[in-house]
């Protein structure tokens, strides 16, 4: 099982948010702290209106974004959800669900 994990910061209201994008080879996930996104291929094809043939299509994808930051963090709603907004062609909305029993770590663990 191939891996790849990279972390990112991002700035709202002169706080730092240290986000992770971290990909396997059947889902990417985007996560900070106790909130996580998980998607494959398929659904970043129909979120985006973009084909996407493989999930390191995707994940190159992703990466790109945070790498020219076309990312921002919308809002943040304190252990409900982050909402990220991508500006990219056109602005799309990813929001990361919060999980009290989620830990920051676990996939690092799988490396």
């Amino acid at each position: 099982m191939e891996y790849n994990y990279q972390e990112y910061y991002l700035i709202k209201e002169n706080i730092v948010y240290k986000l992770v994008i971290e990909k396997n080879d059947k889902e990417i996930y985007i996560k900070y702290k106790n909130y996580l996104i998980s998607f494959n291929h398929n659904d970043l094809s129909i979120l985006t209106k973009k084909e996407f043939y493989s999930i390191n299509k995707a994940y190159e994808f992703i990466f790109n974004i945070f790498e020219e930051n076309k990312i921002i963090i919308k809002n943040i709603i304190l252990n409900k959800e982050l909402k990220l907004l991508i500006n990219n062609e056109r602005e799309i909305e990813i929001t990361l669900k919060y999980n009290k029993n989620y830990k920051n770590n676990i996939f690092l663990s799988m490396i």
